[in-house]
């Protein structure tokens, strides 16, 4: 039913929905099965160099009540739910199973059509799901609620795509993404990469040994750079950060490479809103991300809400993995000096001491302290 396909792995799902309350038995699973073989075959015919991933989705709940039975004995071994526990689970993970099903294993083998060598293949990459709950959408909160206006725009464009004469509808990520007008959405509103030649540049090897010794000895907390203009702060910073062996995320309230350019260093580099937009989509392309599925959006208390939730998420991280995650904020003295129409500032939205999660180093880059 849907298609979707990344760089590296090629997802396949067969969706079974009901808007009636029924469950969903052994027999609908035995009937779909084949279908969905074939589909993994084909799907793998097509992306041979990816991963195929065979999903089947539905909104109906495993059946406790249909029976399963020995065939030898005719004694009933289980229902569906026992059976997605007891032999699809155990067949994803490689986990010997009871003895009791192993008539039904061999049915299953019959007919999914499986060969041998594509047998536990498929097993290990095969995905049921149910969905314990819809999404509510409600048209009268689209103007309020992000999420609904987002979910409403990509059913509408679906809807349109699907309303053409082609029976397959094809779309990449890009032509999604231009239709729906949500360019802006995938990109940070500022490069962060700033490019540093390295033939101009000499390390300045006292600065970099305190830089290192200062985060080696912080699990939390601030460090800040101070230097002259032209010194070459920002040169340092971005080429330290690349050497470290902690995850970095680098903002530059200026850019230094190009800084004549207005395009790119106005007073909105300093500004609260754009600064948590473009930290948070930084953050989360290294994976510290919460639960929440809507996309980044530029609204002030969105932002520093999911914000929190990064920041928890480098709490647990560290915790676990004892990896500290190292925010560098260059160019301070800009917003000050230059940016005197950014009412804001992303100075208002640093957590104070008492606020940042162990685990979380910011490091600031300026040309003075200000208090």
């Amino acid at each position: 039913d849907i298609c979707y396909v990344t760089d590296k792995e090629a997802h396949g799902y067969q969706v079974k929905w009901s808007n009636v309350d029924n469950t969903f038995k052994y027999n609908d699973f035995k009937k779909l099965i084949p279908e969905i073989v074939d589909g993994w075959r084909k799907l793998k015919s097509l992306y041979p160099d990816k991963i195929v991933i065979p999903h089947l989705l539905t909104n109906r709940r495993y059946c406790n009540n249909d029976k399963i039975r020995c065939n030898k004995t005719g004694e009933i071994i289980g229902s569906f739910a026992d059976y997605k526990y007891n032999v699809l689970d155990k067949l994803k993970e490689r986990i010997d199973i009871d003895s009791k099903w192993t008539n039904s294993l061999m049915e299953l083998k019959a007919i999914s059509t499986l060969e041998d060598e594509e047998y536990p293949l498929f097993w290990h990459v095969f995905e049921i799901g149910f969905i314990k709950e819809q999404d509510e959408i409600d048209v009268n909160r689209k103007l309020a609620d992000k999420r609904t206006e987002d979910l409403l725009d990509v059913a509408r464009l679906i809807q349109k795509m699907a309303s053409s004469r082609n029976r397959e509808v094809v779309a990449t990520r890009n032509e999604i993404i231009r239709r729906l007008n949500w360019g802006d959405r995938f990109e940070t509103t500022y490069d962060h990469n700033l490019f540093v030649t390295v033939s101009s540049y000499e390390p300045n090897s006292n600065a970099i040994q305190q830089l290192n010794d200062l985060l080696s000895c912080k699990t939390k907390g601030y460090i800040f750079l101070e230097g002259s203009p032209g010194s070459g702060k920002s040169t340092l910073l971005t080429q330290w950060s690349r050497s470290i062996p902690e995850l970095s995320i680098r903002y530059y309230a200026f850019d230094f490479t190009n800084p004549s350019s207005q395009l790119n260093n106005d007073s909105s580099r300093g500004d609260k809103t754009i600064f948590l937009y473009d930290v948070l989509k930084m953050m989360e392309e290294r994976g510290f991300r919460g639960d929440e599925h809507t996309l980044l959006y530029k609204d002030f208390s969105f932002l520093k809400k999911r914000f929190q939730e990064s920041l928890n998420i480098v709490g647990k991280r560290f915790s676990e993995s004892g990896k500290k995650l190292v925010l560098i904020i260059d160019g301070l003295d800009h917003i000050i000096r230059e940016y005197t129409s950014c009412v804001t500032t992303l100075m208002e939205v640093l957590p104070t001491n008492m606020e940042m999660p162990e685990g979380l180093v910011i490091l600031l880059g300026s040309q003075y302290f200000t208090g």
